[in-house]
């Protein structure tokens, strides 16, 4: 048997009009292929710069680590010990806990506020001639 073609009779005026949209359509794929084509062209622009900036934050990064080792390392003066400290340190040394160290601090301390005010009572000594 003899097949029939399915051949579609289409006007002048219509196919004229599908003509301008495929038109349309491949002049917008124009477009877009040269908006990719600027993309691409300037991606090697931007992969340098943004190797640049990396590096530009690694030697920031290498700096401010110096700069943090220099300011550890300068020695801070170790602050004047007070007399209680001085005194606390003398009793441990001696033997005694910490706490027998407070205690006799206290003591001390108890005596010296004592023994002030009676210095300060006395008249000053004048020179016998």
């Amino acid at each position: 048997m003899a097949e029939k073609s399915k051949t579609k009779f289409v006007s002048e005026k219509a196919f004229k009009k599908e003509i301008e949209k495929i038109n349309k359509k491949l002049d917008n794929l124009v477009v877009l292929v040269k908006s990719l084509k600027k993309e691409t062209d300037t991606l090697p622009k931007v992969v340098q710069s943004i190797s640049e900036v990396k590096q530009e934050i690694s030697e920031n990064n290498k700096r401010l680590l110096s700069e943090l080792k220099s300011r550890e390392k300068v020695a801070k003066k170790p602050r004047k010990l007070s007399e209680m400290n001085i005194f606390v340190r003398d009793q441990i040394k001696a033997g005694k806990t910490f706490a027998e160290a407070i205690k006799a601090w206290k003591e001390y301390k108890a005596s010296k506020s004592t023994a002030k005010p009676t210095e300060e009572t006395k008249p000053p000594e004048t020179p016998s001639q």
